[in-house]
């Protein structure tokens, strides 16, 4: 199982995420293996299968704050999450900045879980997207 505190051990030995480019859309990445998380104190089995855009940044601040590799790592969890709501919004908030907090300096751990506190509750409060609704049957919590 994956928690803040081991990812770190994960991710050197490879063991993090295995995942590819959704073949319809190059901003979505796609688990090809079972993965088990610890989140907001709950195991979570995230099958293969399982979609998600990895981090949420404006185009405009890519440049300091980049979405991808070692961050894709924490938005996982975090869009799970989302995907499921079988959390509050703020455990979810919460466990992006704990996972952050383990590859990203202080600073921009902080300033990413600013970003989702502020703008988080555009993407908690709306319709829930195609793509959600096929994640929901890839997330089971234990």
């Amino acid at each position: 199982m994956i928690t803040p505190l081991n990812i770190v051990q994960h991710a050197r030995n490879g063991n993090v995420i295995s995942d590819y480019p959704d073949v319809d859309n190059h901003r979505v990445r796609v688990l090809n293996r079972d993965v088990e998380l610890l989140i907001a104190g709950k195991k979570v089995l995230v099958k293969t299968g399982f979609k998600w855009d990895e981090a949420s940044v404006p185009f405009w601040l890519l440049w300091a704050f980049p979405k991808s590799g070692k961050y894709a790592y924490a938005a996982l969890p975090h869009d799970v999450a989302y995907y499921s709501k079988f959390c509050t919004r703020y455990e979810a908030d919460k466990e992006y900045l704990n996972y952050s907090l383990a590859f990203s300096h202080p600073f921009s751990a902080w300033c990413r879980f600013a970003g989702v506190r502020l703008f988080g509750w555009l993407y908690w409060n709306r319709k829930r997207s195609k793509m959600a609704l096929e994640n929901e049957t890839k997330i089971i919590v234990l």
